[in-house]
Parts: structure tokens; C-alpha cells; sequence
């Protein structure tokens, strides 16, 4: 979680410590909201869970193998998408 990195920022006095995180939590979003914090990375883990299983299937069903490389994250979420990010949030998807 980023609250302890929060609260050291806030304890250091240092207005110019660029902060980072993962995964969506509501304390990152607001910390994108308000500055405390620059971005988030969001690791998308249904996709690391689901497209391992799918892949599998197809190769075994099938004998397909993908073709390319399935990137399933990282999704970054910043001012720009930050209220996006956070109406999915509050409506229970992760």
C-alpha cells in the first residue's frame, strides 16, 4: 500500500519527492488527485490469471500457439485517466 509512503513524504517536508505506486487502491487515487503522488500502475490481474488459461486451451484444443506477446498490463493512471479509473473503482472492478 502507499499510505506509508504518503505519510513519509508528508513527515519529510519535501514537496519535490516524486511518488509512484501499483496496483489501484482508492489511497493512490486520491493521491493523484491531489499531487501527493504522480502515477500508478495498475498489473490488470484478471488478464495475468485469464489469458495464461485461454493460451493453454488454444494449444492444447487447437495446437495455436500465440503469435505475439500478450501484454497485460502494466496500465498506467495518472491525472489524465485518474476519475476513469476511479468510477470503475467505486463500481467494484479491480
Amino acid at each position: 500500500m502507499i499510505d506509508g509512503f504518503l505519510s513519509a513524504k508528508a513527515d519529510s517536508g519535501r514537496a519535490d519527492l516524486v511518488l509512484t505506486g501499483y496496483d489501484i487502491v482508492a489511497q493512490s487515487l486520491d493521491a493523484i488527485r491531489d499531487g501527493r503522488q504522480a502515477f500508478t500502475i495498475d498489473q490488470q490481474q484478471f488478464w495475468r490469471g485469464y489469458m495464461p488459461v485461454l493460451l493453454l486451451t488454444h494449444y492444447l484444443k487447437y495446437g495455436l500457439i500465440e503469435g505475439n506477446y500478450f501484454l497485460t498490463g502494466p496500465t498506467v493512471v495518472d491525472k489524465s485517466n485518474v476519475e476513469q479509473v476511479a468510477k470503475l473503482v467505486k463500481a467494484g472492478y479491480r
